[in-house]
């Protein structure tokens, strides 16, 4: 029972963010990408509303 409510909140909150974009985003696309940019640095608002062309890219530490 408990999976079921927490797959429900989590529903409901990438249509929260589906509907607050101001980039035109599938539900399919949405869960896949921010699934892909789950453990990176970036402006989670800006990232939405830019759209997945626009985004930056997350910077490229060398290593010394």
């Amino acid at each position: 029972m408990c999976q079921i409510w927490t797959a429900m909140i989590a529903i409901l909150l990438l249509q929260y963010l589906k509907n607050k974009a101001k980039n035109d985003w599938h539900m399919s696309n949405l869960v896949t990408f921010i699934r892909i940019h789950l453990m990176s640095y970036i402006d989670l608002w800006t990232w939405v509303n830019q759209g997945v062309d626009k985004a930056h890219s997350p910077p490229n530490f060398a290593q010394a």
